[in-house]
């Protein structure tokens, strides 16, 4: 349930920082950039899962569990502090 609270509020913050960086007369065209990105990116994860399905449940299981953690990871840097970024940011 978080998972499906946290994409909403993220579709959210990505729809009005667009339009609060974007031209009114360019916005339509961010709008849709920003659509087809995302259902072109939403596609290719289910083809994705429905080749690691077809090959092995197992592999579809462990790279479901092993993205968000190597995103995680990659997120803090790899063996980093997890509040560097947020010291970065507050000066």
């Amino acid at each position: 349930m978080s998972e499906v609270v946290e994409e909403k509020d993220l579709e959210s913050v990505m729809r009005a920082t667009i339009a609060a960086v974007t031209p009114v007369d360019r916005r339509g065209t961010a709008f849709g950039l920003l659509n087809a990105i995302y259902g072109v990116a939403w596609f290719a994860g289910s083809a994705l899962l429905g080749v690691l399905y077809d090959w092995s449940v197992l592999a579809l299981v462990v790279a479901a569990m092993a993205l968000p953690i190597l995103l995680g990871l990659a997120r803090l840097g790899v063996g980093g502090d997890m509040n560097s970024g947020l010291r970065a940011r507050s000066c």
